[in-house]
């Protein structure tokens, strides 16, 4: 049995505010210790209660849990629309602002419901804005997840160059964009996501480029939407989470 719980409540480092998101844990009465951890991200028009009701993604997470068994991985959706700041900055800010919302709610995670502090332990997910923001966290925090998926990723990550020249600013520099061997990197997209057009792929490809373990995904008769979000969660569990468990728990 699984069971969610509505409303964490965690506190802002430093600014006294308290903020609000979903756990998924293993079972009813979780007792486990040192748990694993998967962080989910939403998109930017949606939040964390949207996402995990939508078509498919409960019952992914239910799906994967029941196939592995004794799966000791907890699942945390954090809410980002209750932050002060509107539109696009409010993602970027939850890991390197002020009061680093990320780092509170890791911190918050591991004194109140067991889950672990190592990095071979927690993974980052999102999907269409919210995986950008998760490739950029784990690119940020790479002492920290030894997992990131990235599920329809949204432009604006890397800089880019136009054709007269002069050059659009991303989040980060592309030719900084590379993460540490010991971290998979999951991306996909749909078949026809015409939202986020190929910019999923180019984030793979540099990242290959540079060296990264990223692998991509496409995903058959699908564009922006659930169909996609949750056939990738799905991928990302069994090919980045699920391994890493198993080999902690051989």
């Amino acid at each position: 049995m699984i069971s969610y719980k509505e409303q964490i409540p965690y506190t802002v480092n430093g600014s006294g505010k308290t903020s609000t998101g979903l756990l998924v844990l293993p079972s009813q009465n979780c007792n486990y210790e040192n748990l694993a951890a998967v962080y989910l991200f939403p998109g930017l028009y949606g939040d964390c209660h949207e996402w995990i009701n939508s078509d498919g993604l409960y019952n992914i997470i239910k799906e994967v849990q029941c196939e592995c068994g004794d799966m000791k991985c907890a699942f945390v959706l954090p809410q980002i629309d209750d932050y002060e700041k509107s539109g696009t900055d409010k993602f970027k800010d939850f890991a390197d602002g002020n009061g680093n919302r990320l780092e509170s709610l890791m911190s918050f995670m591991c004194r109140n419901y067991n889950i672990s502090s190592e990095k071979k332990k927690n993974f980052i997910a999102g999907l269409s804005y919210g995986g950008k923001a998760a490739l950029y966290y784990g690119f940020k925090n790479q002492d920290k997840f030894c997992g990131v998926g990235a599920f329809c990723p949204s432009p604006g990550l890397l800089d880019i160059k136009k054709d007269d020249g002069s050059e659009i600013e991303g989040w980060i520099r592309r030719s900084e964009f590379k993460f540490q061997n010991d971290i998979e990197i999951v991306i996909g997209t749909g078949e026809f996501d015409k939202t986020v057009a190929d910019f999923p792929s180019v984030y793979n490809y540099i990242l290959n480029n540079h060296g990264s373990k990223s692998s991509f995904y496409t995903i058959p008769q699908a564009a922006h939407e659930a169909k996609a979000f949750s056939a990738l969660l799905k991928i990302f569990l069994e090919k980045s989470v699920i391994p890493a468990l198993a080999i902690q728990n051989g």
